[in-house]
């Protein structure tokens, strides 16, 4: 029986074993450790700029709280507000009044006998005042107003109901002929003028010679005509009397005319059901869009109010300068179209917020012209006491 040899080889050593397990334990600590580490570095990167990122926005938000204070007293203007020592930041603001905009789209939908506000007068404003300063108004004679919603998201349809307010210009009554037009004071002499009367009032006043040396606006008066209680006040320019205003605008009580349009035919027999027209149109402004449902005009100076038409009457002494549309029976989105462009509605608000390191925020607010509380539609104020309709 032959036996194998023996082997005279040595075993080899463990050390260049343990040294391989060693640098690979190495190895993947050291991808831990700059895994940790890289996800550390980029968790601080990701806090950082999200606290410059709201240090920013509320910059940009604190900006727009004294945007708002601002537009309430001077309208548009741009400046810059610092907040180093508070949270190290800046703001831009810029505030631009809004172009006129046909049609116009009310921000947001209008809650169920919500009101929404349309201002059909240049420059605006607030009707709880006692004259208005109206330069030129609208110089539309209709409105077409969109509603509802395709497809409609309640079960019931909404109806509005419009209501036109409009001033009226003071002057006077009475008048069955054109009175004399007379100047005094103002430090000049030889203005002349002539004055147009309809419907019993002085309506307008012409300039036919300037005079001269005039260094304030003259005194203007009239006399003769059968009437009485017009007034008006001249303009000044290069010593001459350049031109005459008649009167003031004012709201008095019974200046509202309304009409109800109202898509669903026997909920009501007041309102106007053939003269809704059912309409797909899309419409959109910042940050909000509908596709309306329903359509209906309404012809401003129609003469009587009706379901195609308001009360007022085309003429000097009466202008619309205020459309209020409320929604019944449901919420809705709402937007108007005039046969010309409707005058500004508000301002454009826009805050950027800054920190040193560059991160930028930015708001854009739209900031209606102020609205009279849902009350107004049905009761008109006056100095001392209640107006109702």
């Amino acid at each position: 029986m032959i036996l194998p040899k023996k082997s005279s080889r040595k075993l080899k050593s463990p050390r260049g074993q343990i040294l391989i397990l060693f640098l690979l334990i190495l190895v993947v600590g050291l991808a831990i450790v700059l895994s940790i580490a890289s996800r550390t570095v980029t968790d601080i990167r990701i806090t950082t700029t999200s606290d410059e990122s709201n240090r920013a926005y509320f910059a940009a938000e604190a900006a727009i709280e004294e945007a708002l204070k601002t537009v309430s007293s001077s309208g548009a203007a741009t400046f810059t507000l610092n907040f180093s020592s508070l949270n190290n930041s800046t703001a831009t603001v810029e505030i631009t009044a809004d172009s006129p905009d046909n049609p116009f789209v009310y921000p947001t939908e209008i809650a169920r006998d919500g009101v929404a506000q349309i201002a059909l007068m240049t420059p605006f404003s607030p009707p709880t005042q006692a004259t208005l300063s109206i330069a030129t108004g609208w110089s539309g004679t209709s409105l077409t107003f969109f509603w509802g919603t395709d497809p409609l998201r309640n079960v019931q349809s909404p109806a509005i109901e419009i209501s036109v307010i409009y001033a009226t210009k003071s002057g006077g009554s009475g008048y069955t002929s054109a009175p004399t037009v007379s100047f005094s004071g103002g430090g000049g002499s030889g203005a002349t003028a002539t004055a147009t009367v309809s419907g019993g009032q002085v309506t307008s006043v012409t300039v036919t010679a300037g005079g001269s040396g005039y260094t304030s606006a003259p005194t203007v008066s009239f006399s003769g005509g059968g009437g009485s209680g017009a007034t008006a006040t001249a303009t000044v320019s290069g010593g001459q009397v350049t031109s005459v205003t008649v009167g003031n605008w004012f709201i008095e009580q019974g200046n509202i005319s309304k009409v109800i349009f109202d898509p669903t035919a026997g909920r009501s027999t007041s309102t106007c059901v053939l003269n809704v027209a059912s309409v797909t149109e899309p419409f959109s402004t910042t940050g909000f869009n509908f596709t309306a449902r329903f359509r209906a005009e309404v012809n401003v100076f129609s003469g009587t109010e009706n379901c195609t038409g308001l009360k007022l009457t085309s003429s000097g002494v009466t202008k619309p300068v205020l459309a209020r549309v409320r929604t019944l029976y449901s919420g809705s989105p709402l937007a108007v179209e005039g046969n010309v462009p409707l005058p500004p509605q508000g301002f454009t608000i826009d805050s950027s917020g800054k920190t040193p390191s560059g991160v930028t925020r930015r708001i854009e607010v739209a900031r209606l012209y102020s609205s009279a509380p849902s009350i107004f539609d049905y009761v008109l104020f006056s100095g001392g006491s209640d107006l109702k309709k």
